[in-house]
């Protein structure tokens, strides 16, 4: 696992991604307002997230043959919610990884290529500067060692990052 400075991180992609911009009210074509989101494992709390959404759009849905232009505003709204809800909702097996996600909304831009493509998901790409990069825990029994990891990474210039085992037996 790889820590960083969550804070130096939300701010260094802010400015990437605003082209130095520090105010909502200078943004433009191709600048993007960034913001950070907390993955969600816990199920109960996920579906008091998604059931009310989903009830909204099955109203909308039932409703649209007398009103098809506000049903279908408030049909798109639920789908960018059920959009967003898919970025942050993990398997709640999967809660150790204590995951954070920033998400990038580009103004103006959405024909844009993205940077790179994973598993059909778009991704912005970000250059990780030598002091947000905190610390590297190994995993129990993985096929790394610290020398190895120490040198990796002092080859490529990140001569200040604690590296840990983990105390987890597995």
């Amino acid at each position: 696992s790889i820590e960083f400075d969550l804070n130096e991180v939300m701010h260094e992609l802010a400015m990437q991604n605003s082209n130095g911009k520090k105010s909502l009210e200078n943004f433009g074509y191709g600048d993007a307002y960034t913001f950070p989101l907390r993955v969600e494992y816990n199920k109960q709390i996920q579906k008091a997230y998604v059931n009310p959404v989903v009830e909204e759009w099955l109203s909308a849905y039932r409703a649209y043959k007398k009103d098809p232009f506000d049903m279908k505003e408030i049909l798109l709204h639920c789908s960018k919610n059920i959009f967003l809800f898919n970025m942050i909702f993990k398997n709640p097996s999967l809660n150790h990884e204590e995951e954070l996600r920033f998400i990038v909304l580009k103004i103006g831009d959405q024909n844009r290529i993205p940077d790179t493509v994973i598993s059909g998901v778009p991704y912005t790409k970000f250059n990780i500067n030598h002091d947000l990069l905190k610390k590297v825990k190994l995993q129990t029994n993985n096929s790394y060692s610290t020398d190895g990891v120490r040198a990796l990474l002092d080859q490529n210039g990140y001569h200040r990052v604690i590296i840990q085992n983990s105390k987890l037996p597995y």
